[in-house]
């Protein structure tokens, strides 16, 4: 059977999803069935707008409810505030503290954990921490007493290098350096002068820095 449609008014579709035949005047079926008909036309207006509108439903629905990135902005921020997590505070160093030294009968300022044990005589003692270890002990006759026997007495050896001798206001210190099986050594002998009395540092390090470590030491000493 025939079927008649007149035009569509310019703004069919833009109010719902239905039909505007069910309220168009000039539509002709032209026989039976006229609800199956309109129920079909309808059908396919409604599809129409769903295609171009959504069938009423804002295009920026989803958008608004679920913003992109926001989560994300925060925790890129706080991940550079707290900085890398592999950063870490700089160990602070040990704080020194006077320690008597019972073989000698004075007094070294030394981080805790240093340990203090008997030398080669009761007049001895070997001092060791995490930086240095030396051996200070009172002055025997035998030893140096001028900044010129300490350099006389370096034992540098067949590469020895590098002898310094310097007078301090207490006494003098001797340093220099050779090269043994196992790399390369520093050597020091420090003789002091406290309360009318000679006192000696020695030492060999594998490390210039434990070496300065070791004259800090019997700088420190006092009665």
């Amino acid at each position: 059977m025939p079927l008649t449609l007149t035009p569509l008014p310019k703004n069919v579709g833009k109010e719902s999803c239905s039909s505007p035949y069910t309220r168009h005047p000039n539509v002709v079926f032209g026989g039976k069935s006229e609800n199956m008909v309109k129920s079909f036309v309808a059908a396919v207006f409604c599809l129409a707008a769903i295609s171009s509108t959504g069938c009423g439903a804002p295009k920026d629905t989803a958008a608004s409810s679920s913003p992109s990135g926001a989560s994300s902005a925060p925790a890129k921020d706080a991940a550079k505030k707290d900085g890398p997590a592999s950063e870490k505070p700089a160990e602070k160093k040990a704080e020194a503290k006077a320690t008597k030294i019972e073989q000698i009968g004075l007094s070294a300022m030394l981080p805790e954990g240093a340990t203090v044990m008997k030398g080669m005589d009761a007049t001895s003692a070997m001092v060791s921490t995490d930086a240095t270890a030396v051996t200070l002990s009172v002055a025997k006759d035998t030893d140096p007493k001028t900044v010129e026997q300490g350099k006389d007495g370096a034992l540098l050896g067949d590469k020895g290098r590098g002898l310094k001798g310097d007078k301090t206001a207490d006494g003098w210190i001797v340093t220099w350096e050779n090269t043994g099986s196992m790399g390369d050594n520093y050597w020091l002998t420090m003789r002091r002068e406290i309360g009318g009395k000679g006192y000696m540092c020695e030492t060999t390090q594998s490390k210039e820095a434990q070496r300065k470590a070791a004259i800090e030491v019997c700088n420190s000493l006092k009665p």
